[in-house]
């Protein structure tokens, strides 16, 4: 059996997120522009990006464009994640991306202090 067009996207309108995985959601989403805020102070100390496409962005002073690119990128991922949250999968996929998240921004902190 088929659904017709009309009857799945009723079916993707009555679907409800559960409210760990919004928040974890939000978690990465939030995380993803501080770590580029924190990249951007860290480059100013002297660091380097090892991201061959923001470093040649960052080298030639396009800060806007990269942080478009890398926004834009979180915000698509975050997007499709969301679309399969009913599969156990974008679950556990969504967790680590935001564990993974967690421990970058503990770097970037300590980084601050050493």
């Amino acid at each position: 059996m088929t659904l017709s067009a009309g009857m799945r996207h009723e079916w993707l309108r009555k679907r409800r997120v559960n409210g760990s995985f919004k928040k974890a959601l939000l978690f990465v989403w939030l995380a993803s522009i501080l770590d580029f805020v924190f990249t951007c102070r860290h480059l100013q100390c002297g660091a380097t990006e090892l991201n061959p496409l923001f470093a040649l962005l960052f080298n030639s002073g396009r800060f806007a464009e990269a942080f478009i690119i890398k926004l834009s990128l979180t915000t698509l991922s975050l997007a499709v994640l969301t679309l399969f949250s009913f599969k156990k999968s974008a679950q556990k996929a969504l967790n680590a991306i935001a564990c993974g998240y967690g421990l970058l921004l503990v770097y970037h902190l300590t980084g601050f202090f050493v």
